[in-house]
């Protein structure tokens, strides 16, 4: 197919979110033969090197920006008073929460609009993802002040995490007045914005239907996905190394947590949840994580959670990895008896998709996306924030085979039928074809 597609993202270099969402849009749309090119926005030098260790390659281009300045919210305001007024009829405030009075995060408003009015001439296809940023915002700017006709078709993907939808806001760094002012706003302002974009794409079941209750028709669901294909290349080597990896944990039974350290993420609750189940139901457990602490989101409980999750590793009851290769983490996945990730904020967990390529069992925090997800029974949900939840699911799923076989077969069954990337390249092709 003669189609040249855009992805456009900001901050790859995180390794996380909506950029690795794009880019494994990209990966697989290009695996089908269609020309794609990845267009990171960053707000510092990085080396394209650093990518090399994390994310396979694929058959596209991966473009770097770096802007030579970035603005506070008064520069900001200096660009919206340049570029005219009549952007506000869609505009959705959304500059504002990107653009707090910190400058982390946020670059030059008229740098992006100027990078967009040249893609949206060369590209029949610009795919972003998330609505509130400047990028979405940009687009619009660009729509309506580019005086000849362009050749891009515009599409957003909605990534919503289980907040009210009229308030899906980062409110860290916001000025109060500002949140109460886009609380009474936010909602009307969404529908406006994604209006203005030519498709809307959603990763599950519930956003597709939440953003038909919108009134927005032209709305699709393409899912999420890892590739299977890698998978199936590595597995009986990773299956090799978890027999190593087992030997070396001495555990009976091991829970592997995968994702940020962060309390939305529901790692204060697996630590305290993990230290009790040692203390009262078994001592030859252990506690596998993966992932990073983060300094920005640190709070009373992940404090309380890091002197807890010292004592552990202390006691060989917790083995940390801040950092693991793509094979390194399926081999500590095969490794693994089941995955617990009760994170608040999430659509499609990519730890939940890993985790079911190995048929490993998983528990997950109750909120509708992930609901859609994994409905009626891939996964085991808890409330977030309940601790005893949390240990009451994994006793049940180690002490019963046949409840953690079941439940891990039936996520299997969900990532071959729906959640991987042919798929979901499948589906993106249709979609922009159909635009």
């Amino acid at each position: 197919m003669n189609l040249k597609v855009a992805y456009i993202c900001n901050l790859l270099s995180r390794i996380r979110g909506g950029p690795i969402l794009m880019y494994k849009f990209a990966e697989a749309v290009a695996s089908r033969g269609i020309k794609v090119t990845l267009v990171d926005v960053e707000d510092k030098k990085i080396s394209v090197d650093s990518f090399n260790q994390i994310l396979p390659t694929y058959n596209g281009s991966l473009v770097f920006c770096q802007f030579p300045s970035r603005q506070k919210l008064i520069g900001l305001l200096e660009d919206f008073l340049l570029e005219g007024t009549a952007f506000w009829k869609f505009a959705s405030l959304e500059v504002f929460a990107r653009s707090s009075t910190s400058d982390k995060d946020n670059w030059a408003l008229h740098h992006l609009t100027h990078l967009l009015k040249k893609l949206v001439m060369n590209f029949d296809i610009i795919h972003i993802p998330l609505w509130r940023s400047p990028m979405s915002l940009a687009l619009n700017i660009v729509r309506y002040q580019t005086k000849q006709k362009y050749r891009a078709k515009l599409i957003c993907h909605l990534i919503y995490h289980p907040l009210k939808i009229e308030y899906a806001l980062p409110t860290h760094n916001i000025n109060k007045a500002l949140e109460l002012v886009w609380h009474a706003l936010g909602r009307d302002a969404l529908i406006r914005t994604l209006r203005n974009f030519d498709a809307i794409t959603v990763s599950t079941p519930y956003e597709y239907k939440l953003v038909k209750q919108l009134g927005i028709d032209k709305v699709y669901f393409t899912g999420e996905g890892i590739d299977l294909d890698y998978v199936k290349k590595i597995k009986s080597s990773a299956l090799e190394t978890a027999r190593e990896l087992r030997r070396s944990w001495e555990g009976e039974h091991v829970i592997l947590y995968l994702g940020s350290k962060v309390t939305g993420k529901g790692y204060p609750h697996v630590i305290q949840a993990f230290n009790e189940l040692v203390n009262t139901w078994s001592s030859d457990i252990r506690l596998v994580v993966i992932g990073r602490e983060s300094r920005s989101y640190k709070d009373k409980l992940m404090e309380k959670a890091l002197v807890i999750e010292k004592r552990l590793e202390k006691g060989k009851k917790l083995y940390n990895y801040s950092f693991v290769s793509e094979f390194q983490k399926y081999a500590i996945i095969a490794a693994s008896d089941l995955l617990v990730l009760p994170s608040k904020f999430e659509t499609v967990p990519i730890a939940f998709l890993e985790a079911w390529a190995f048929k490993k069992p998983t528990i997950g925090c109750k909120i509708p996306t992930l609901g859609s997800v994994v409905e009626p029974d891939a996964a085991v949900l808890i409330d977030y924030g309940d601790v005893n939840q949390i240990k009451n699911a994994v006793i049940n799923l180690l002490s019963d085979d046949r409840l953690s076989t079941k439940v891990g077969d039936s996520g299997y069954n969900k990532l071959i039928q729906t959640y991987n990337l042919n798929s979901v390249g499948k589906r993106l092709v249709e979609v922009y074809t159909k635009v």
